[in-house]
């Protein structure tokens, strides 16, 4: 066993992911000059340091070289006196000896250990998606690492014809990507309309319009029942009967929290790993998780804001600096920006009883907006085709400020609200 509870003074912190949810905490911890006080193992199952996670697509288009996502060097850890262990994965975490089995045989033991182990894509249950020895089928991926851009960008230079399972912000980003990249492009989506967990039928229906005008063809209320082609995919089986030829598919069809190194020791885990406001396991105080793998008060995040928000209470705690802080939450705000399409999705979508509904609607020109408005105040909007509109909203939103009582200047005079 490698290490021991305490080295000298200095607390042993073990941070389980390298992804941006455990960069971040790091450097929270770090901007608090408590780097001298931990001593701090960091491991990631990728081949390099952090990177932003949020920009993999510009890879897949060629918008962007892999390297200048890399955020940290290996030198960065080595100047802060952080050890990073890349290409190596948890194994187990033996709570008795509050110590980390790492998959290289390495046990290193904790006085805090960190589970920042984010997500995974979901794979469906899709016929002949294997080809022979249970590889899968060449041309198939998922878009999650920068592995994962590198690898589709250099296939796609070789392709003519992709299809992307999942019209939710990935799915999306992902076939403007590959239009980008001089693909033909079908887009297929189980729901009645695009992003449906953040919009309604009606900007759906625009949003759809809007990809469409692209150049990639959505074929919605469509489920993929099959990949077609012997080692290589060749296309697509539909469930209604229908094929759709294609020689990449992209699987992007929502993700999973990585919880299974948690439920192994026995720690309480949900849709994710269960935690409190001060994002402290509720089955072991030595043990905190964050980010796309945790779960706090019954919801799990999966946008970029709540993985800031829980980084800096995490990092507070931990150092002492704010022993009061806690993590009460993050109001969710999504953002699609796509070759000229704007959509911004804040807060809930459904509206209650004694809210306020303020819309505009506008096809010909691709415009639309909904605002629910809750006792004066900002609880949900849906905004497209208005880039210039979504500042203002946007920080009236994060802030909790109350509205101006004139509602159609929320809707045609965003400009000089803002001023």
């Amino acid at each position: 066993m490698h290490g021991t509870a305490t080295l000298g003074k200095r607390t042993n912190l073990i941070i389980v992911g390298n992804g941006m949810a455990g960069a971040r905490l790091l450097e929270e911890v770090l901007a608090r000059n408590a780097g001298g006080r931990f001593a701090i193992t960091i491991l990631g199952e990728e081949p390099h340091g952090g990177y932003n996670r949020a920009l993999v697509s510009e890879v897949l288009s060629g918008a962007r070289d892999a390297g200048t996502l890399l955020r940290r060097p290996r030198e960065w850890y080595a100047e802060r006196g952080v050890a990073l262990r890349t290409g190596v994965r948890a194994e187990a975490i033996e709570r008795d000896q509050r110590a980390v089995r790492f998959g290289d045989g390495e046990v290193v033991c904790y006085d805090r250990l960190i589970l920042a182990a984010g997500s995974r894509p979901v794979v469906p249950p899709l016929e002949g998606l294997h080809a022979a020895g249970g590889v899968w089928k060449a041309g198939v991926f998922t878009l999650r690492t920068l592995e994962d851009g590198q690898r589709i960008a250099e296939q796609a230079a070789l392709c003519r014809r992709a299809c992307v399972l999942g019209g939710g912000l990935l799915g999306l980003e992902a076939a403007g990507a590959l239009l980008q990249a001089g693909l033909e492009v079908h887009l297929v989506h189980a729901a009645t309309h695009l992003m449906e967990r953040q919009l309604d039928k009606a900007s759906g229906a625009l949003l759809k319009s809007g990809v469409e005008s692209l150049g990639a063809h959505v074929h919605l209320n469509r489920r993929c029942q099959a990949v077609l082609g012997e080692g290589r995919v060749s296309g697509i089986a539909l469930e209604d009967g229908g094929t759709l030829d294609c020689d990449l598919l992209l699987l992007a069809c929502g993700t999973q929290p990585n919880t299974e190194l948690a439920a192994g020791s026995g720690l309480a885990v949900g849709r994710g790993i269960q935690v409190d406001d001060q994002m402290r396991t509720l089955s072991d105080p030595s043990i905190y998780a964050l980010g796309e793998c945790a779960e706090h008060r019954g919801i799990v995040y999966g946008s970029v804001p709540p993985l800031w928000d829980q980084a800096q209470v995490l990092a507070d705690h931990l150092t002492g600096s704010d022993p009061q802080a806690a993590y009460q939450g993050s109001r969710i705000a999504l953002k699609l920006r796509l070759s000229g399409l704007s959509v911004t999705a804040l807060g809930r979508s459904e509206v209650r009883e004694h809210d306020e509904l303020v819309q505009f609607s506008d096809p010909k020109r691709g415009i639309y907006k909904r605002l629910i408005l809750h006792k004066g105040r900002l609880a949900g909007a849906l905004l497209l085709g208005d880039p210039d509109g979504s500042p203002y909203l946007t920080q009236a939103f994060d802030r909790g400020t109350p509205l101006p009582t004139n509602r159609a200047a929320l809707l045609f005079d965003l400009d000089r609200l803002g001023r």
